[in-house]
């Protein structure tokens, strides 16, 4: 673990640097502003939407990494609603009838089976750029959703087989249904308490008593595990290391990683960077060391869909992870402050070209303005 934060520690700005940063802000959001400004002109209209984006080193198949393919995109944007739609319908049984026992079981396996394709068939895919959506009323919809995604993938890269991660995906997307219940306390704008989450803590026990009885025993016993901890903090029995499902471990980290990604009503949503960096200071005493660094390298220190600079000067999204070497996935160039007019897109697997490094990732604010005027992983809020 010491490796990791060393990592992280080396690409900390010092302190001129972060005040050169602050600084340059504002030139550096007016400039991808201006950017945006000219995309109406002719030099952004001869861009096919459909070309592949061009790309440098010599890494992965080209055919691996291609950006706004309307049919593929689309595609996956059709999945990415079908699992929210059956999230959707989950919430709203469990809301309706939530004064009585309510056993049901949605047909999830059907979209399950096509996602687990796509993972297998591309592991860093537009679902894992999708995961960052978010359902503005109601978080919890697209909570189970990207939950389940990134669970997916995160078992992809340990090499599950199909049959088993569509059950994980079961696991993942079940694990928190539970939470309809206690809707009013994490609606609540005020930081939550101590005393706020007792009640939640019994969530994972109401999401099996919601459950049809006929599923399966490991898919039960891997949610009432999701929310233990290495060293006995979790609920709801307060297990302890080898006691712990092994799936459970796995779906943890990606449940983490993604609320920390997401804003709740009483905090804001932390860059993919801060993110896996909190997650790794952690360290055993929440997570198994081993699942920590395989999470790590299935994302990378920079996350898939973090925003960063490179050395260039380059705006940039990063969009896969090389596992071997964690400070250098593979990103897609967006806009370069010094030349906003200049939108050419390129894809850079960073451990081929070692010419270009990441100088370090952009700040929560950079980030909503690139978000904002690019979209560069979708748009951001999806509706149900």
């Amino acid at each position: 673990m010491v490796r990791f934060i060393n990592i992280i520690d080396k690409n900390k700005p010092n302190e001129d640097e972060g005040h050169k940063k602050q600084s340059q802000k504002v030139n550096i959001t007016d400039a991808i502003k201006r950017s945006q400004d000219s995309s109406v002109d002719d030099r952004s209209q001869n861009v096919s939407p459909s070309s592949e984006v061009q790309r440098r080193g010599n890494g992965r198949d080209t055919a691996t990494y291609q950006s706004d393919q309307t049919g593929v995109d689309q595609n996956l944007k059709n999945m990415y609603d079908e699992l929210l739609h059956h999230a959707a319908a989950v919430c709203t049984v469990l809301e309706k009838f939530k004064k009585k026992q309510t056993i049901f079981q949605e047909d999830i396996e059907p979209i399950l089976e096509k996602i687990v394709t796509t993972f297998l068939n591309n592991l860093y895919n537009d679902l894992l750029l999708r995961s960052y959506s978010y359902t503005k009323k109601d978080y919890l919809c697209a909570h189970i959703v990207n939950t389940c995604l990134l669970s997916i993938g995160f078992g992809a890269y340990l090499n599950f087989s199909k049959e088993d991660l569509i059950e994980l995906g079961k696991c993942s997307f079940y694990h928190d249904i539970g939470m309809i219940f206690y809707r009013n306390i994490y609606r609540s704008r005020k930081k939550l308490h101590v005393w706020d989450f007792r009640p939640i803590k019994r969530h994972p026990s109401k999401s099996i008593e919601a459950l049809h009885e006929g599923l399966a025993q490991r898919v039960r016993m891997v949610i009432s595990d999701v929310h233990e901890r290495e060293e006995g903090q979790g609920y709801p029995k307060g297990k302890k290391g080898a006691r712990i499902s092994q799936w459970s471990k796995l779906i943890a980290l990606a449940d983490v990683f993604e609320a920390l990604t997401h804003s709740r009503s009483y905090r804001e949503a932390r860059t993919p960077f801060e993110a896996i960096k909190m997650i790794i200071e952690m360290k055993t005493a929440f997570f198994e060391e081993s699942y920590i660094k395989k999470f790590v390298e299935f994302l990378s220190i920079y996350p898939v869909g973090s925003i960063v600079h490179l050395s260039t000067g380059d705006i940039a999204l990063v969009i896969a992870a090389n596992n071997s070497e964690i400070i250098s996935p593979v990103v897609k160039t967006l806009v370069n402050p010094n030349n906003p007019h200049e939108r050419r897109q390129e894809i850079i697997d960073l451990s081929k070209d070692k010419s270009l490094y990441i100088k370090g990732p952009a700040d929560r604010d950079e980030e909503h303005d690139v978000l904002v005027l690019f979209k560069p992983r979708g748009e951001a809020e999806v509706s149900i």
